[in-house]
């Protein structure tokens, strides 16, 4: 794409822009708790505003474990109306004469009606809108007994994974992930989040300019957090039949009295993941034409912890400081055998059969603390906050090869040793100014700081037998990466426009070491990258609105893929690091249009330098051997389109999502450059029915049409789950049976053109299972003092997968 259509474009959309701007309106948002008559929290019911003159509805909202709150409403008079099953109706009529931005109302309490036996039929909304963002609920639905955060991530729309762990969003690209406001360090601590733990999920699109600038977008995780006094100890049990037998226990604690709060958990999950990869490779070998067939069958035995602790006390009414740790820690016993059938002209050549077996350990660790004060009524706030993370990986792999050549056959053993430590440390701090007008700015600077040093260590095997370490393939890594950011961002909200305009810069600088390369100096980079983002949301009446956004973004390189490793799978095969890797950017423009509960989103992306996983032939002249490289491709366009629409009719309720989108990657390989283009379609659907006896019935389907990434050329993928669920015990227990997969379709395959070379690959997990969840609570709540508020956003990494 030419900068001067790119130009063109911009130009466009600004004009587009100025022509919104009208009269000046504020905004208010309310909130607050609803409380039985033994000040329980409510479990669901129905918050409304209603115009005080004839009633009409404006704006409603679910209450959800007592809690409500109702954003972006015109601050005027309104009735309010709080309705559930069983209590008496409540009306009160809300004035907000001194125009504060945030009114968070006294504990309401309900009284309870004579009926008896009534049984409640009411839905919880499973999707909503929340301004631009789609925010997935997954407390008290079927979604909170899947099993993990990335099983979460896996069933909400628009949300797509890979097998390696990889997160995207459709339409946009790669995401960034948050919990409770804090950047994710690896995917790993999403398969240690447990779904029971989750309140529900963000999905944000179009970042503002408080956001990191990494990602194409941002998916916030946020994690229950109770706002009564009093305590509640929580158990889980669940079992699951996948190819192997799995279970999971865990058990929480919460406890709060007058300003102090504490909140703990543990979890252990003994299980075995298996799974199988499957690689078809034909090329040209020296006017030969060759097959090799590589068939990957692994069972991991693995034990996982997850502990969870924060706590936070209340100085004043304006001000309250905090502490959070996030851990987990994971020991596995790896047992692979790696096949590869060699064959020229038809005819068999050889076979090498490769058995790799060892232990391995994981763990995470993140702390956080934070200082947050009020500065006025209007909501105005100053957020102080600094977090450590750090990442520890040690592996070890005995691999032992047997290469069967006509009627002979020889053994080679190897052995590789591999440790990764990458420590993060953040500083941050935030101001946000509320005023009379409804105008917000926002300011903030930070600095993260990280390190990661890595040692590979590979042993070849000697005439004697002996293990001697082979400095080719051998490196010590270190890595270090200071990001020093600053932000501002303005919303100016008008009768029937809101405009939100934010700059973010970001200077950074690298430096990488390794005794792999000549000099132990591998790169030195310094550069300062600045990060326009404009919002223009128009109102045309209470049923229609529309968006116009704009965002730049950048995607750098995950830590390790810096490290000019390889890591030796076969003879064959290889993983290699890339040093020079350069960051991708990516200009985005999108579109929305919402008419009552009927979204249209349309976008329109461009990528510079995408980051992908090349197949590369080390040497022409011996194609036989070949590597999996993290390499920049030129460039990528994408266009997109999806509808969205909720529908909710008291024992029914669903949420259905349908996309088009067009997307062009363009690689350069030998002597050429390949064109990888698709066209092609989305459907994500959950459909949720409360039969008779408190049974909810949840259905949740999948399909993606061929895509392509990079030089893969993906086929369709789909899935189908079912769900059963019950409460007993006035909600004290809930039983959970999840089907997951039910036709055993989740698999990732494709085909790929490269180097010479094509390529088919089959990647399938332990996706297809069968599951039972008990979830118990017990204990008792009073009334609330304080409302319990999120950590800040932090930078903390950008840690690979594990291999």
């Amino acid at each position: 794409m030419r900068m001067t259509d790119f130009r063109n474009k911009m130009t466009l959309v600004l004009i587009l822009c100025s022509t919104f701007f009208q009269t000046q309106a504020t905004t208010v948002e309310i909130s607050g708790t609803v409380v039985n008559e033994q000040n329980q929290p409510l479990e669901i019911g129905n918050v409304l505003l209603l115009s005080p003159t004839d009633s009409t509805l404006v704006k409603g909202e679910i209450i959800v474990d007592g809690q409500f709150t109702i954003a972006e409403v015109e601050a005027t008079t309104y009735l309010l109306k709080i309705s559930a099953l069983g209590y008496e109706e409540f009306y009160q009529l809300l004035e907000n004469k001194t125009k504060q931005a945030k009114i968070e109302l006294p504990n309401i309490r309900l009284k309870t009606t004579l009926l008896k036996g009534v049984e409640v039929i009411a839905q919880k909304q499973l999707y909503q809108k929340r301004g631009q963002n789609v925010v997935v609920s997954v407390a008290n639905t079927a979604l909170s007994s899947v099993g993990t955060a990335m099983d979460v991530l896996r069933n909400s729309p628009k949300v797509v994974t890979n097998s390696g762990g990889g997160i995207s969003v459709i339409g946009k690209g790669a995401a960034l992930i948050y919990l409770d406001g804090q950047q994710v360090t690896s995917s790993q601590i999403l398969n240690t989040l447990s779904s029971v733990d989750i309140k529900e999920i963000e999905i944000i699109e179009n970042p503002s300019a408080k956001y990191d600038a990494t990602g194409q977008a941002v998916i916030n995780i946020i994690t229950k957090s109770k706002t009564l006094e009093g305590f509640k100890i929580g158990l889980t049990q669940e079992i699951a039949q996948h190819k192997y037998f799995r279970s999971y226990f865990k058990a929480n604690t919460y406890f709060r009295a007058d300003k102090m709060m504490f909140q703990a958990s543990y979890g252990i999950r003994p299980y075995i993941r298996g799974g199988r990869e499957h690689y078809f490779r034909t090329f040209d070998n020296q006017g030969e034409p060759t097959e090799v067939d590589n068939r990957l069958y692994y069972a991991r035995d693995i034990l996982l912890h997850d502990y969870n602790f924060r706590t936070s006390y209340q100085l004043d009414g304006n001000s309250k400081i905090g502490l959070q740790y996030t851990g987990s820690m994971l020991d596995a016993e790896k047992d692979a055998l790696n096949q590869n059938i060699y064959d020229q002209n038809g005819k068999n050549v050889f076979r090498l059969n490769t058995k790799i077996t060892g232990p391995y350990s994981q763990q995470n660790n993140v702390v956080s603390l934070f200082y947050e004060r009020t500065l006025d009524t209007l909501g105005s706030n100053f957020l102080v906050s600094g977090q450590y993370s750090d990442y520890q990986l040690e592996r070890l792999e005995n691999i032992d090869q047997t290469l069967l050549q006509r009627d002979d056959f020889s053994t080679l053993s190897r052995q590789t040793f591999n440790t990764n430590d990458i420590d993060l440390f953040t500083l941050q701090a935030d101001w946000n100014a509320h005023f009379q007008n409804g105008t917000k700015w926002s300011s903030g600077l930070k600095n993260a700081y990280v390190t990661n040093k890595s040692l590979l260590t590979f042993k070849r095997e000697q005439e004697g037998g002996d293990l001697i370490a082979d400095p080719n393939f051998s490196s010590d890594y270190d890595y270090d990466e200071n990001v020093m950011a600053a932000y501002s961002q303005l919303v100016i909200p008008t009768k029937t426009v809101k405009t939100t305009i934010g700059l973010r810069t970001e200077w950074t600088k690298t430096n990488g070491a390794s005794t792999a390369s000549e000099n132990g100096k591998l790169f030195e980079r310094n550069y300062i990258d600045l990060f326009p983002s404009v919002s223009v949301h128009k109102t045309f009446s209470p049923n229609t609105n529309a968006t116009l956004n704009y965002n730049y973004r950048i995607q750098r390189p995950a830590f390790q893929d810096l490290n000019p490793f390889v890591f030796y799978v076969d003879s064959l095969v290889s993983l290699r690091g890339n040093a020079n890797l350069v960051p991708e950017y990516t200009h985005t423009l999108s579109a929305n249009v919402t008419y009552k509960t009927l979204s249209f989103d349309i976008n329109y992306s461009y990528t510079k330098d995408k980051i992908n996983t090349i197949i590369q032939v080390e040497d022409i002249n011996n194609p036989n051997v070949f590597a999996f490289v993290r390499e920049n491709i030129d460039r990528v366009d994408l266009w997109s389109a999806t509808v969205s629409f909720p529908i909710q009719r008291g024992w029914y309720s669903s949420y259905t999502t349908l996309g088009v989108r067009s997307e062009t990657h363009y690689v350069a390989d030998i002597e050429q450059q390949l064109r990888n283009h698709q066209a092609g379609y989305y459907l994500q659907t959950h459909q949720s029915f409360q039969l008779p006896a408190s049974i909810k019935f949840d259905v949740l389907y999948s399909y993606t049409s061929p895509r392509v990434d990079g030089i893969y050329r993906d086929r369709p993928i789909s899935y189908l789950h079912l769900g059963l669920s019950r409460s007993f015990f006035n909600n004290h227990l809930r039983v959970n049976l999840w089907g997951n997969d039910i036709l055993d379709t989740y698999k990732f395959r494709g085909t790929a053109a490269f180097n010479q070379s094509n390529f088919s690959y089959l990647s399938e997990g332990d996706w297809h299972y069968v599951k039972l969840a008990l979830n118990w609570d017990f204990g008792k709540l009073g009334v609330q003092n304080f409302r319990e508020k999120k950590l800040s956003k932090s930078e903390l990494g950008r840690i690979n997968r594990e291999f």
